[in-house]
């Protein structure tokens, strides 16, 4: 992974890839946001052909960043909590 301080197989290696995904899923989410806001406010010039954005890895994670789907997540300890939300 780009620059963290844990490879995947240590200890905080799954909550970084964890967070790697959140951030893949924000970025589709927001390239879903601007094409339909080109859409609908009828720029389509500015859209071409481009095709709707979408990426079934990040689907999922994408709803739960709409709202549509919630997640539960049982850290045990502060450090876990504080790694895996960016605290």
């Amino acid at each position: 992974m780009r620059g963290e301080p844990w490879p995947p197989g240590q200890p905080y290696g799954p909550y970084l890839t964890f967070r790697s995904a959140y951030d893949e899923a924000r970025k589709l989410k927001h390239a879903q946001d601007e094409y339909c806001r080109l859409a609908e406010s009828g720029e389509w010039a500015a859209l071409g052909s481009k095709p709707f954005p979408d990426d079934l890895r990040w689907e999922t994670l994408v709803d739960v960043l709409r709202g549509r789907v919630k997640v539960s997540s049982g850290p045990h300890r502060g450090v876990t909590l504080c790694v895996l939300t960016g605290m």
